[in-house]
């Protein structure tokens, strides 16, 4: 049809720059300008890909792609951002984002460089191997970040401060959410809101299991924030997981896993 083979290539543009191979992102950019110069992916998938490039500090990767977009994209607004890439473009890249651990996947403290509010009773912050989760598959690695909070107690607040952001650029939050199935889903919570400094960007909602207790064949659930327009060029990130107004104090444990900033404008189309 005529949207697949462009869509397709797009996706294959943006796998092969995470695999960093140089000989097929050539290939699929000759490929793609000459026969698929569709004004929806294409451009979208050329940027993306220069900056996991510029990541990786390819180089050569994102001059070849930086002169594709001039060749075949010359007035695309996306065309002009992406001739702007130099060796030391902003990215405001969470560290650590899926809370992975070496070791045996015991319970171990909050990872560097997120931080508590000190709000956490001992044990209630930590991570866990995978398996040990009670429901549900975690979408990254192997360890996942598990905050357990009671009705009588305070918010326990996970921070990180990233650096990166270009001010006035648009972005938004991607993370993966589950909750134990074992201690039950009421108005005792558990809860979660995001916010970018004091900006409520993901309002504070029921956080829900994705299965029953011992089964692990759906991922954890997938959830994206507002966007929101950086003021500066760095953030504190703010996860705030919160008790309900109920009487039940049973602990309640949300899990929290690959956790993203990405630019709106790249993947809004998408």
């Amino acid at each position: 049809s005529d949207l697949y083979p462009p869509y397709a290539y797009a996706l294959s543009l943006i796998r092969v720059a995470e695999g960093a191979w140089m000989d097929g992102l050539l290939e699929l950019t000759r490929l793609s300008t000459l026969h698929y110069t569709d004004q929806r992916w294409m451009p979208l998938a050329l940027y993306r890909s220069a900056r996991i490039y510029w990541k990786q500090k390819n180089r050569e990767a994102v001059d070849s792609i930086q002169q594709q977009m001039k060749l075949a994209y010359p007035d695309h607004p996306v065309t002009e951002r992406t001739l702007r890439i130099p060796d030391d473009f902003p990215y405001p890249d969470v560290k650590n984002p899926g809370f992975e651990q070496p070791g045996d996947g015991s319970p171990t403290a909050l990872p560097a460089p997120w931080q508590e509010n000190g709000a956490a009773p001992p044990g209630a912050v930590r991570v866990i191997a995978a398996p040990d989760v009670d429901n549900g598959r975690a979408p990254d690695g192997d360890a996942v970040l598990a905050v357990t909070v009671s009705p009588i107690r305070p918010p326990v607040e996970i921070t990180q401060t990233l650096d990166g952001f270009q001010p006035g650029q648009q972005y938004f939050v991607v993370l993966h959410e589950n909750a134990s199935a074992r201690q039950g889903v009421d108005a005792s919570g558990p809860f979660l809101e995001v916010r970018v400094d004091d900006r409520v960007i993901l309002p504070n909602h029921l956080v829900k299991p994705v299965q029953g207790p011992g089964r692990h064949a759906i991922p954890f659930r997938r959830i994206t924030s507002e966007s929101f327009v950086s003021l500066s060029n760095r953030h504190t990130l703010v996860l705030s997981v919160q008790p309900g107004i109920g009487a039940n104090d049973r602990p309640r444990t949300v899990y929290l896993d690959q956790i993203q900033v990405r630019d709106w404008e790249v993947y809004r189309e998408q």
